[in-house]
This record gives C-alpha cells, sequence and structure tokens, in this order.
C-alpha cells in the first residue's frame, strides 16, 4: 500500500514537472491534467489555476535580470581586461602610434580593469547575504567604468578599432546593468501580486 502510493506521489511530481507553466500552483488536484505531445506540448489549465492566473499582475524582476547581466559579465571580463591591457601595451612599445598621454591612459585603463574585477568580485561574495548593498556596491563601480570608458571614447588618442569595438560592447553591458541596478531599487519593479 505504501508503496503504492509513493509511486503515485512520483507520477505526480514527474507530471507537475513536466507542465512547465504554472508549476508553483499545480497540486494533486491537476495530476494528469499535462499532456506531451511528439509535436507540440499542450498544456491545459485546470479553471482554478485560470482563476488565479486572470488575478496576477506580472512584473519584471529586476534582481534576476541584473543578476544575469553580472553572470555574462564575468564571462566578458576576461576578455576585455587582457584586450585592453595588450592594447596599451602595444600603443606604448609602438613607435608608429603617437601616444602623448601614454601613462594618464593607462591610469584610466587600469582603473576601468580594477574596478570591473573589484565589482564582479564584490557582487558575488555579497549577492546571498546583502543583496541590496552588493547592488549598490556593483551600480557604484559600474559608474566609475562608465567615466573611464566615456575618457577613452572623448579624450584618448589614438583610439584602435578593436579598442572601440571591446569598449562599446562593454558600453552597452554597462549601461543595461545600471539601468537594472536602478530598478531593483524601484516599487514599481515588484515581484508578482495577487490581488
Amino acid at each position: 500500500m505504501r508503496g503504492s502510493r509513493s509511486a503515485r506521489a512520483m507520477r505526480s511530481v514527474v507530471k507537475a514537472r513536466d507542465c512547465l507553466a504554472y508549476k508553483s500552483f499545480i497540486n494533486k488536484s491537476t495530476r494528469g491534467q499535462c499532456q506531451l505531445s511528439k509535436i507540440h506540448l499542450i498544456i491545459r489549465v485546470p479553471p482554478r489555476i485560470a482563476e488565479v492566473d486572470s488575478q496576477l499582475h506580472y512584473v519584471m524582476d529586476p534582481l534576476l535580470a541584473f543578476d544575469v547581466l553580472i553572470y555574462l559579465n564575468v564571462y566578458f571580463y576576461p576578455t576585455f581586461a587582457i584586450a585592453n591591457v595588450a592594447m596599451w601595451a602595444a600603443k606604448f612599445t609602438s613607435s608608429v602610434f603617437p601616444t602623448p598621454d601614454i601613462e594618464q591612459d593607462g591610469l584610466v585603463m587600469g582603473t576601468m580593469v580594477s574596478s570591473e574585477l573589484f565589482k564582479l568580485l564584490l557582487f558575488r561574495r555579497l549577492r546571498e547575504t546583502r543583496a541590496g548593498i552588493s547592488v549598490v556596491i556593483a551600480v557604484l563601480l559600474t559608474s566609475i567604468t562608465i567615466l573611464c570608458l566615456l575618457y577613452v571614447f572623448l579624450n584618448q588618442e589614438p583610439v584602435l578599432k578593436l579598442e572601440y569595438g571591446m569598449d562599446s560592447i562593454m558600453m552597452v553591458l554597462l549601461i543595461t546593468e545600471m539601468f537594472y541596478g536602478a530598478f531593483v531599487f524601484m516599487p514599481c519593479c515588484n515581484k508578482p501580486v495577487i490581488d
């Protein structure tokens, strides 16, 4: 008797897992409501779930989006840092490119690379324990990096084409991080609420 109950419970868990939508609302009464077809997924929504679904107001989750952007930044950062250091070293040793302010360019590049590294390390360390503080620190360090990138685009001479490309990708990523970092603290961007 007990074995059959656990087998039934396991089947209902598998069916609930296969029903991709509404997974937080699925219970024993929805057993057998999801069917997988070889061509497409058919989801039959029980009436009780449909009533709850009509009462939901979907609001974005900016903290999740911010986490995803930081995750992307973790993978793009090594390429960005190595390319910037290598381009600075190439300009420093080159006699072809006249670089009058190479020391200042190096200082800006070092600030940019170190602030991004510091941001990524601090965010990963503080994210689980203090989400709000980690986002504030990440946004502040992101603003430092954006200012360094603005220096590269507007004041640095010469700027290589590869530098424009790498720094443009990083600028788009950082501006998006700034927006979602600000959205984390806005009251209109809370999680879904049932009326």
